[in-house]
């Protein structure tokens, strides 16, 4: 990475306390835990416009796009964005199963720089991830494409340790260990 300028990693920290905004911080929460939808018509069945929740979507989804356009127009280094900025993934796997429905009924480029950057994002971590691991003679391990909402989810074992059959088996919840005395 080539030295960053002092601009950069001013403006990274203006975008930081954007987020720390108290309105912006609940509508991420909200965003991050409790959003949920597969398709655009649940999307419009359980966010109605004009609803707090719909605001939230927003909001949220607003502010990583303007962050994205940031990125994109090269205001600021995309690296020293991207070793501090996952969260912006976190929001695009959300916004991914509903946005071509949005895109058909709203505007054919709706969050496309949030797309594009989010996508460059899972690029270069998925490259600093070989890194790291083939520095560290460890076993690479790809991130598995996030699960569409009702399925079970992608294993993230390593690749050469991924064994086909039964799964291992689980200690049931709720019943302690026996301890040997």
């Amino acid at each position: 990475m080539a030295k960053v300028k002092y601009e950069d990693a001013r403006l990274l920290l203006q975008l930081y306390d954007l987020r720390r905004e108290s309105l912006l911080r609940r509508a991420r929460q909200w965003f991050l835990g409790q959003f949920n939808a597969y398709n655009w018509e649940e999307y419009q069945r359980k966010y109605i416009q004009g609803s707090e929740e719909e605001r939230m979507v927003r909001m949220v989804t607003s502010y990583w796009n303007m962050a994205s356009s940031i990125v994109r127009s090269g205001a600021i280094d995309e690296q020293l964005f991207f070793q501090n900025s996952g969260e912006l993934l976190l929001v695009w796997d959300k916004v991914k199963p509903w946005i071509d429905g949005a895109r058909m009924e709203v505007r054919p480029s709706y969050l496309r720089t949030l797309e594009s950057v989010a996508e460059d994002y899972r690029d270069w971590r998925d490259k600093m991830n070989i890194k790291y691991a083939i520095k560290r003679k460890r076993p690479i391990v790809v991130a598995p494409p996030v699960a569409a909402y009702g399925e079970p989810p992608v294993s993230a074992e390593p690749i050469e340790k991924r064994k086909r059959g039964r799964p291992p088996k689980k200690r049931p919840r709720g019943r302690p260990r026996k301890r040997k005395r």
